[in-house]
């Protein structure tokens, strides 16, 4: 059985990892914006993970700020499940 929650900062080397299984070299993103998410938007993250305890997929999303017409609206940046 796999269970979603919120992601936390430990799960970020899980994700990073099944981000570079899932995608091609080009799509894959660095390390430090997965941190940016977890800085930026921590209640926003989620995760797939297995009974073992293992991430198997995750979810990175942000809420849009660049102006008043999208505040507020969600976006989801990345999503990945092995």
């Amino acid at each position: 059985m796999v269970t979603v929650r919120q992601a936390s900062t430990l799960d970020l080397l899980e994700m990073h990892q099944c981000n570079h299984e899932v995608l091609d070299e080009y799509a894959a993103y660095s390390i430090k914006y997965y941190l940016w998410h977890f800085l930026t938007y921590p209640e926003l993250q989620f995760v797939a993970v297995s009974e073992g305890g293992k991430v198997v997929g995750y979810i990175l999303s942000k809420l849009e700020d660049v102006s008043e017409e999208f505040k507020g609206r969600g976006h989801i940046t990345s999503i990945g499940v092995k």
